[in-house]
């Protein structure tokens, strides 16, 4: 490969990394949304938010599928290595933004999933007592008076 192939393969992998991080910039956004609906324990407006991630990661993936496209065609292994070795610049402004956004993706991204194990919890526990609950019907006696089924106590008998 020429000096000049490999210039010209450098700034692609550029314009792809600058392309890249807009999107994770876009993922970002959402995250945060999300976080915030979350943190409101609204259920609704996570739906939306969900395919709008999903139709988000599908673009990024197609990102890294090119990414490492262009990563073969430089002889470069798809990999953080291979991107600073055809960039010959670890510090590349380019490549440190885009790794900044990806952080914060990834930090939003755990967070929010932290999140969400945190509320499914307190919603299966809070289902569980409501199926305990289930188990000790009450029911309505020939006066119309409720009763528990019999064996049962009452709160507050002897």
């Amino acid at each position: 490969m020429t000096i000049t192939d490999r210039a010209v393969l450098r700034q692609r992998l550029i314009a792809l990394l600058d392309a890249e991080r807009e999107q994770v910039e876009a993922f970002v956004v959402l995250l945060e949304e999300e976080r915030t609906v979350l943190g409101q324990r609204e259920v609704e407006p996570l739906f939306a938010i969900a395919e709008r991630k999903n139709a988000l990661a599908r673009t990024l993936q197609q990102f890294a599928d090119n990414r490492a496209a262009l990563l073969a065609q430089a002889g470069q292994q798809s990999s953080r290595e291979g991107i600073e070795a055809l960039l010959a610049n670890p510090a590349h402004p380019s490549w440190q933004a885009y790794l900044s956004q990806v952080k914060l993706a990834r930090d939003l991204n755990s967070d929010n999933g932290i999140r969400i194990t945190e509320q499914l919890s307190s919603n299966h526990q809070a289902l569980a007592m409501l199926m305990s609950l289930s188990d000790r019907p009450t029911t309505y006696g020939p006066d119309g008076q409720t009763s528990t089924r019999p064996g049962s106590r009452l709160f507050g008998s002897v």
